[in-house]
């Protein structure tokens, strides 16, 4: 498990109770509001706030809209991909 996941499983272990550390890997592709997690709509607008509070990235608005914020295996690749955009950029402006 990479650090990203690990501080993901923190934020639900704090924010709702879940500790999900020893089944992270059954449950990465689990959707967030399905019968297996079982969140409540509401809690993925903390969800959300505590993802970007935490690594201090912005998720874009279009990931939301499409839905790709429904599962552990998706949010960490939109950490991932945040962070690794971050480190190419200089006063917000991306360098090549």
């Amino acid at each position: 498990m990479d650090k990203n996941m690990e501080r993901l499983l923190k934020i639900l272990k704090e924010r709702f109770s879940m500790d999900l550390s020893g089944c992270w890997a059954d449950i990465q592709d689990e959707h967030l509001l399905g019968s297996k997690l079982g969140m409540q709509a509401g809690d993925l607008i903390y969800l959300f706030f505590d993802v970007e509070r935490e690594f201090g990235i912005t998720i874009p608005t279009e990931e939301i809209i499409s839905g790709r914020f429904n599962s552990l295996r998706n949010i960490a690749w939109m950490v991932q991909r945040e962070l690794e955009a971050d480190n190419t950029s200089i006063c917000g402006m991306k360098v090549s």
